[in-house]
């Protein structure tokens, strides 16, 4: 089964690789759905095959072009299994957040270090953020 899902893993790897969809593919509902961030050299960020979701989505969000949320916006939503980078926009409000969830907002690019808690309905300066992660039980 390991063997099963490292084969899945390379062949979703390799078509990224040529060409596929990158974060930002827009799905059925309008919304975007970002992909997890692919390991660094030493593993601290990769995406564990063994990870469960336990909700998808975690949390949907709407990212604004300024700080104080207006301007341009894109709908975005990700699940509970990783950690994923923040798209390229200042302002950030939270749309709805599962049941059982916690959202996490981060200064690195590797969901560790300085962070904060986002809720729902708030407008936030993520300027200077660079990940998101949602942890659910």
């Amino acid at each position: 089964m390991l063997a099963k899902a490292l084969i899945l893993a390379a062949a979703s790897l390799a078509t990224v690789a040529h060409g596929a969809a990158l974060p930002g593919t827009n799905t059925d509902n309008g919304s975007t759905a970002l992909r997890p961030l692919l390991a660094d050299l030493d593993g601290s960020t990769a995406h564990n095959i063994s990870t469960r979701t336990t909700a998808n989505p975690a949390v949907e969000w709407t990212e604004y072009e300024n700080r104080q949320c207006g301007g341009w916006s894109v709908n975005y939503q990700i699940p509970d299994d990783s950690c994923y980078l923040l798209p390229t926009g200042d302002g950030f409000d939270i749309r709805g957040i599962a049941d059982t969830c916690r959202v996490f907002i981060y200064q690195s690019k590797s969901c560790t270090g300085a962070e904060f808690q986002a809720y729902d309905g708030n407008c936030y300066d993520v300027h200077a953020f660079y990940s998101i992660k949602a942890f659910c039980h």
